[in-house]
């Protein structure tokens, strides 16, 4: 399956000399003839993003055949894929990371990075009726994309500190719920927040588990095994709720671009400026940083009211834009300090 090949496509070392990473990798499909390891490493990453691009546009298939019978379930979909789906990995999640206080630290450096784009956002997009859902856009994808991606570069390791990144800080994105929910066009029922902070709780659960009890090995490979099938749900998911006629205006082809401008300079520099202090940034927060926006974008467009032709068209964009970067996550993730 697409999600084994992901976990035993490579694991990551240290190089003995400078502390840049290595990845001893399998490639996904053959590589011969490539002049150097720089090369080797573009070349790689760009058969990665094809070979996971397979089983996510499935899933996106799937979602749009099924899109006229079940649209009008996309909220229960939706919300049961976040209790059982994302509750479950958060626990596996905080019980496999062993970073301790150092690991929790450089993750506090990532969400800095993140909420500083999205106070930024929330400045710049504030005269416009869709400021919740571009600010929220901001925190990136790591679910869909960065763990997934980060397993099949770097391994499963690599790929835990980043899922664990997204259900520790959870409350960053309650918080953009919060603003989302307060500004919805459609009123929503209190009882629904209770699905938000599933994940939050399990995850600090599972955090705690692991510092009685640790993980085995194998709860590493499960995280991305999980993650990776999640992420073909969430394709499932996109295509499920992708609008159904119309496309977006011109005025709002700009702000999409105003958007993606933000998304991919301001937390990109800011772990740039991170790395050149001395600090460790892991090899999964360049491919999160130069990722595309958080498919639940489009979602929390269907559930609250906002407009889902202008998520859709981030969505896109910045799916295909961040295909095309994911050799410079990588060469970033081998050149900068670490």
């Amino acid at each position: 399956s697409a999600a084994s090949t992901l976990v035993a496509l490579s694991s990551p070392s240290r190089a003995g000399g400078g502390g840049r990473r290595t990845t001893d990798t399998a490639p996904v499909c053959p590589i011969r003839a490539v002049p150097n390891a720089r090369d080797l490493r573009a070349a790689r990453a760009t058969c990665v993003g094809v070979a996971f691009a397979l089983p996510i546009l499935g899933g996106f298939a799937f979602g749009l055949a099924v899109r006229g019978a079940w649209q009008r379930h996309f909220a229960l979909v939706f919300r049961l894929n976040t209790a059982a789906g994302l509750a479950a990995l958060a626990f596996l999640a905080g019980w496999s990371f062993q970073g301790g206080a150092a690991g929790l630290a450089i993750l506090a450096v990532i969400l800095g990075a993140q909420v500083t784009a999205v106070v930024a956002g929330a400045w710049l997009f504030r005269r416009h009726d869709d400021a919740p859902l571009l600010s929220f856009a901001l925190y990136g994808n790591p679910g869909f994309w960065a763990v997934p991606m980060t397993a099949a570069l770097f391994g499963p390791r690599a790929a835990v500190v980043i899922a664990t990144y997204d259900m520790l800080t959870q409350p960053r994105i309650a918080a953009g719920v919060r603003f989302l929910r307060a500004r919805a066009p459609i009123a929503q029922a209190a009882r629904t927040g209770l699905v938000d902070y599933a994940p939050t709780a399990l995850a600090v659960t599972g955090l705690a588990f692991g510092r009685l009890q640790p993980a085995p090995d194998l709860v590493a490979g499960a995280v991305v095994v999980l993650g990776t099938a999640l992420a073909v749900v969430g394709a499932m998911l996109l295509g499920l709720g992708w609008p159904q006629a119309g496309w977006l205006r011109r005025a709002d082809r700009g702000l999409v671009a105003r958007l993606l401008a933000v998304h991919l300079t301001l937390v990109p520099v800011l772990l740039v400026g991170a790395a050149l202090a001395g600090i460790d940034v892991p090899a999964g927060a360049w491919v999160l940083a130069l990722g595309p926006v958080p498919l639940s974008m489009l979602s929390f467009a269907r559930l609250y009211g906002y407009s889902s032709r202008l998520a859709a068209f981030a969505l896109a964009a910045s799916i295909a834009i961040a295909t095309g970067l994911l050799p410079v996550a990588v060469w970033l993730s081998h050149r900068l300090p670490a």
